[in-house]
């Protein structure tokens, strides 16, 4: 998980905030803010063109990148805040990884259907997401344990 306090705080929250979006038994594994870096050059558009300010504010991309046992869900957010998610815009397997990431101090994915960045501080994340997309295993387990003991034939001999 992310080092830093503000970004596990930040995390809970989206947790927190995604929850409609989920089925029923889903649990999410990792919540990571991200942003379309289109957004950065509308900004600078509109610093210099103020004409059309508004048309900027209001094609704010910013997304969250929902890791959940069962599937990723990219949700599209409030132009005004990441922590406001509102619809589901993409949903793919969970076998589908999040990277390969590129960049310095943001990282970038083309993986999830558009050029997603996000904050370096969360690399780890990402990373965690991936192994257990390539493993087919999760922290939490998506299916309860069997309730039998296992039989006989199945202990060592001695």
């Amino acid at each position: 998980m992310a080092a830093n306090r503000a970004f596990v705080a930040l995390q809970t929250q989206l947790i927190e905030r995604s929850q409609r979006f989920l089925q029923p038994g889903e649990e999410v594994q990792t919540a990571i803010p991200a942003w379309n870096p289109r957004k950065i050059m509308l900004l600078l558009l509109y610093l210099a063109l103020p004409v059309i300010g508004w048309v900027v504010l209001f094609s704010a991309r910013n997304r969250i990148i929902l890791v959940s046992d069962r599937r990723i869900m990219v949700l599209t957010c409030s132009p005004w805040s990441v922590k406001r998610p509102r619809s589901v815009l993409r949903e793919y397997p969970r076998s589908t990884r999040i990277g390969p990431v590129s960049g310095r101090s943001t990282l970038q994915t083309e993986s999830l259907g558009e050029t997603l960045r996000f904050w370096r501080q969360l690399s780890d994340d990402v990373t965690t997401a991936d192994s257990w997309a390539a493993s087919g295993s999760s922290p939490s387990p998506s299916a309860p344990a069997p309730d039998t003991a296992p039989s006989v034939s199945t202990l060592p001999s001695q």
